[in-house]
């Protein structure tokens, strides 16, 4: 009973006293869950381990199978497709609707400074889905993955020329208004957790104390492609594979700035009432992570693709409850009410979006030493209205199962995807230099590149949940998924019809696709003056970056036609038709006051749809 008292107290004062709480809310990509020191014992992470002792695990915590939709889940406070995230993954015509207040939003009406670093991910299209729209006062990041963690290359797929510039996809912005590109010649050449842990270390610097603070830090590491630093690679000898080498580099350079960010912290008196909540957003990927125990990775709905490692660290934890971990069920969704609710000490509103939360508290149970009030996740909904979630689009290894977890129970009613079971090899017993399976250091540069690694001690588990075969699996003492229960007896399918049961009935209640507007339009529309602006700034940008979004009159349309009649046979030749002098002069006529970027959008037209 004192226990509980001690965390109550905890709570308590927290959330009504006049100390202000510091959260930084890490989101580490693509970390498998044996891929920290503390599972594993042979990475490097000095600060996530002393972080950890000083904090609660969360064996049981649950996330989606890819990134997208569980940044969209741990933002909005719902399942992911709860916001229209189902089996897709973020594609630049999707992204949360607007309908629903985000975490840091709700964080402003209680005067918390708010700061997102890193992978958005979750609404670009249009400049009112980013990050500061959407609550954050300021943004300093990318639209979604890195394609260079030095020169932040863009993923726009325009399809532009060898010749173009390199696009960058970064930018830095404070407040509402135009989406600034960041400082090209501060950020190339710079490794992209270094950028993110100086702004961070940064904005705490010119941090008040007075005011709360939530900072919302989303690495790109350890996300492909497999680049990190030579010098902190070498602090890696006897890993015996090259992309092991450098996914345990990436991850140290996190770990770095985590132990930069904590300095910063109490260097401004800061750390006593700070709380880091730090986690994955889906199982690693078998390109150079290991989900140990667990089978599966990311993309798949076995354990290893929604299982993820998950802790908070904190000061304000009682001693009793530091270094356990957690009993009971966590999602990613729990951010939302733990944060507003547990930390903040705030409410949250009645109505904040066409669908309620999905998210649980779980301030308490984490300070208290008790159970999560968390009793069951769903994975993946059932088909329903809106979608068919036996459709996999993406290949065999992508899986498409209405899986859900209740208890110790976990369900799958369908194919979970790829099924490898994959243990870390062991240490080398003698040092092993880089380079032994494909790894370069770009010429002229201390940027280790690596190839995917092979999966040593890959097992495989064929003939198991393939339709109309179902599985049930008791996930507490068969975390690997061996045994199916769902055939065992009148005991387990007693179990199966209640966990059918329920995931049916939560999967009602889905709503349409988080299209910003429809596929087929933005591809014919919208792309073609996407790819418009990657022309005219050589940045990855919202279309209404600079808040234009042109609209040509017809007679722009039909001149061009009319002018260049035999010279569009591609986007190219359109182009250099329009930019001859008299062509552009007629265009310069109808085509309205942004011309350029009008006319680029019409020839880019010609990749994308039928004329």
């Amino acid at each position: 009973m004192l226990y509980i008292i001690l965390g109550l107290s905890a709570f308590h004062w927290i959330a009504v006293s006049g100390k202000p709480a510091y959260v930084i809310h890490v989101v580490i990509d693509d970390l498998g869950y044996d891929d920290v020191n503390f599972h594993n014992h042979q990475t490097y992470t000095p600060t996530m381990d002393n972080l950890l002792a000083t904090g609660v695990e969360i064996p049981d915590f649950y996330v989606y199978k890819m990134c997208a939709p569980s940044r969209a889940s741990t933002l909005s406070g719902r399942y992911p497709f709860h916001v229209g995230y189902y089996n897709n993954n973020g594609g630049a015509s999707e992204g949360v609707p607007l309908e629903f207040q985000l975490l840091p939003a709700l964080l402003k009406q209680q005067n918390y400074a708010t700061h997102a670093l890193g992978k958005w991910h979750i609404g670009w299209m249009f400049r009112n889905y980013t990050a500061t729209y959407r609550g954050f006062d300021t943004f300093f990041g990318t639209s979604g993955n890195t394609g260079h963690y030095w020169y932040h290359f863009d993923e726009s797929n325009c399809d532009l020329p060898d010749s173009a510039p390199i696009t960058t996809d970064f930018v830095d912005v404070k407040g509402k208004g135009i989406i600034m590109p960041a400082n090209q010649t501060g950020i190339n050449g710079t490794y992209d957790s270094t950028l993110l842990t100086h702004r961070a270390m940064k904005i705490i610097q010119n941090h008040d104390p007075v005011q709360p603070l939530y900072m919302y830090l989303a690495y790109h590491n350890v996300h492909v492609p497999l680049h990190a630093p030579l010098g902190t690679v070498k602090h890696f000898p006897n890993t015996p594979s090259d992309a092991r080498k450098v996914t345990n580099a990436m991850l140290a350079e996190v770990d770095y700035g985590l132990g930069n960010i904590s300095s910063a912290l109490k260097n401004m008196g800061m750390w006593d009432n700070s709380v880091f909540i730090i986690h994955t957003d889906n199982g690693g990927p078998h390109s150079h992570a290991c989900n140990w125990p667990f089978r599966g990775g990311k993309f798949t709905f076995w354990e290893g693709g929604v299982r993820g490692m998950a802790f908070v660290s904190s000061p304000l934890i009682p001693v009793v409850h530091r270094g356990k971990k957690l009993e009971g069920l966590g999602h990613i969704s729990d951010w939302y009410r733990t944060v507003v609710e547990g930390i903040a000490g705030g409410e949250i509103p009645e109505n904040t979006g066409p669908i309620p939360p999905d998210s649980f508290n779980l301030w308490p149970a984490i300070i208290g030493g008790t159970p999560s009030p968390r009793t069951e996740v769903l994975l993946l909904p059932a088909s329903n209205q809106y979608v068919n979630t036996s459709d996999c689009p993406k290949g065999p290894g992508h899986g498409c199962a209405p899986s859900i977890r209740i208890g110790k129970y976990k369900l799958i009613m369908s194919w979970p995807g790829e099924d490898n079971l994959v243990e870390l090899p062991p240490p080398s017993p003698t040092p092993i230099a880089y380079g032994i399976d494909g790894g370069i250091v770009e010429p002229g540069t201390d940027h280790c590149i690596s190839p995917h690694w092979k999966e040593y001690n890959s097992t495989h588990q064929n003939n198991t949940c393939i339709p109309p075969d179902i599985c049930l699996f008791d996930v507490d003492a068969d975390p690997t998924e061996l045994v199916n229960l769902a055939h065992a007896g009148a005991e387990y399918k007693k179990i199966v019809k209640n966990l059918t049961d329920r995931l049916e009935t939560i999967s009602k209640t889905g709503p349409p696709f988080c299209d910003i507007v429809p596929k087929k339009e933005y591809r014919s529309k919208w792309k073609p003056l996407a790819c418009a602006v990657v022309e005219e700034t050589n940045w990855w940008l919202p279309i209404d970056w600079d808040g234009i979004i042109p609209d040509p009159p017809q007679e722009c349309n039909t001149t061009l036609h009319r002018d260049c009649i035999g010279k569009m046979d591609s986007a190219a030749d359109c182009k250099a038709c329009s930019w001859e002098p008299a062509v552009r002069a007629d265009l310069e006529k109808v085509c309205g006051p942004h011309t350029n970027r009008t006319v680029r959008a019409l020839c880019n037209e010609i990749k994308y749809s039928v004329w």
